[in-house]
């Protein structure tokens, strides 16, 4: 053993990355260096690289500016070997701001698992998508309710829920057995009102949709409803 750990120090080969290389189906990791966040950003009419944007990466109280990459003009990287989940602020001065949220950046045992972006830009307006593929047409919606009788437990099927924010109201869709859904593909921070015959009214607040890669990230709610005479 003090022949094997005298040759593992003249190699300037860690201990640990040794262990792993000996340990039977462990990983032989290579010495590159990767970004968990990659971007390309461009002017979404002309196709033209965009080299003034600012991107913010934010992992719970970690902060990271992305950094120009050398790869071509337009393109970012940031979250160098650091697995976590990001939120992602996008500034293009003068131009455009906009955030998205839950970049979910994974490790393989060795690396970071990459998210690659195409990140196009309009005034008033970005749109995000991953580079290895369109995003899907499904569409989301924001907010996702189940309302049920906080006594019994049963599902009440004639709630009426109002989602406001500023100006704008929606009253959400019923779509089966107590559920509900609203905020469709829009992101926001809403109040949530519920009413149902027989039942106190409920206010929900600082219910926050945030957008995905994609869509929306969407909010489960789960709503027990008090009788009026239990």
């Amino acid at each position: 053993m003090r022949i094997l750990f005298a040759v593992l120090l003249s190699t300037g080969i860690s201990f640990t990355s040794c262990i792993d290389i000996l340990r039977p189906g462990g990983k032989i990791c290579t010495t590159e260096f990767r970004y968990g966040v990659s971007a390309l950003v461009t002017d979404a009419d002309t196709g033209e690289p965009i080299t003034n944007a600012i991107l913010t990466l934010r992992d719970g109280s970690y902060t990271e500016v992305m950094e120009p990459f050398p790869t071509g003009p337009g393109e970012y990287a940031g979250a160098g070997e650091r697995p976590g989940t990001y939120t992602l602020t996008i500034e293009v001065p003068d131009v455009a701001t906009d955030t998205i949220s839950d970049i979910e950046v994974g490790f393989d045992g060795c690396h970071v698992i990459g998210v690659a972006l195409d990140i196009r830009v309009r005034p008033g307006q970005i749109e995000v998508s991953p580079r290895d593929g369109a995003c899907t047409e499904v569409f989301v919606y924001g907010v996702s309710a189940h309302v049920k009788n906080a006594v019994n437990k049963q599902a009440v099927t004639n709630a009426v829920l109002t989602l406001t924010e500023g100006d704008y109201t929606e009253v959400m869709t019923h779509v089966d057995n107590g559920d509900y859904v609203g905020a469709g593909e829009r992101p926001g921070v809403y109040t949530l009102t519920v009413e149902a015959t027989g039942f106190q009214t409920q206010v929900i607040e600082n219910i926050e949709v945030t957008r995905g890669i994609c869509h929306v990230n969407t909010v489960e709610l789960d709503i027990d409803l008090q009788p009026v005479n239990p």
